[in-house]
């Protein structure tokens, strides 16, 4: 009696909420909106010596490493040639309020004072001298006095270089369509479309290039992406190696 063996990841975690829009044909676009994916894998392979397919461990956080870089992004079609891409950098349209200077300020007196000796934290004053370097170079971008500590000095350049960083805005073009996001909420998937069908073929074809699946002793992997209750794509791969 032949018997196959396989393992199932089906857990809560496996999630991703994703903006997205399908395209039906040459000419329509729906418009953009979101879901609360849910991803499922099985994973079939013969047993190894100590009588398990694979590891449940590695492979999962394979998986959610793949669905974390896809959370909260609006996913793109970059192998759809309908669709034109340009990146324009721009300057941010306002300056830090208070709070925010307080708190850029705070992180980089916490950053410098791990590295420290606690006996010789800096105090308040050390704290507003701070503030007020920053706010000049910021207004007048000269170059800060270079602290002893070459940490220091290298947290205190991080967060000056920081304080005001060029912004870098996505416009995506379909036809006569036109959609501007910032860069860092997108993901340009090397996929034709963003049906539930690719999602799953993109994810699929990502685990079997991480090392649980090194080994090529797999023969078939099936992901499921749900993006509603009951409706799912779903992409299997067969390793014929």
């Amino acid at each position: 009696m032949e018997k196959t063996f396989k393992i199932r990841l089906d857990t809560a975690s496996q999630t991703f909420s994703a903006a997205h829009f399908i395209t039906y044909d040459s000419n329509h676009c729906e418009p953009l909106h979101g879901h609360d994916f849910h991803c499922t894998v099985e994973l079939e392979q013969p047993l190894n010596a100590a009588g398990y397919v694979v590891d449940f461990v590695p492979f999962s956080e394979s998986l959610h490493e793949i669905l974390k870089k896809l959370d909260h992004k609006t996913l793109l079609q970059g192998e759809n040639p309908k669709f034109k891409f340009t990146m324009t950098e721009k300057e941010p349209e306002e300056t830090p309020g208070t709070m925010d200077w307080l708190n850029r300020v705070g992180g980089w007196l916490s950053s410098v004072n791990e590295y420290k000796d606690p006996e010789k934290e800096l105090t308040s004053d050390d704290y507003f001298q701070k503030m007020a370097q920053m706010v000049s170079a910021s207004v007048n971008p000269a170059k800060e006095s270079v602290p002893e500590d070459e940490t220091e000095s290298a947290k205190a350049d991080e967060i000056s270089n920081g304080m005001a960083p060029m912004e870098v805005e996505l416009e995506v073009r379909f036809g006569t369509r036109r959609w501007v996001f910032p860069l860092e909420e997108c993901v340009i998937l090397p996929i034709f479309n963003t049906t539930a069908e690719l999602l799953a073929a993109y994810i699929a074809e990502q685990l079997t290039q991480t090392t649980p699946l090194a080994d090529c002793q797999w023969t078939r992997l099936t992901v499921e992406v749900e993006e509603a209750p009951g409706m799912k794509g779903v992409c299997e791969i067969l390793n014929r190696q």
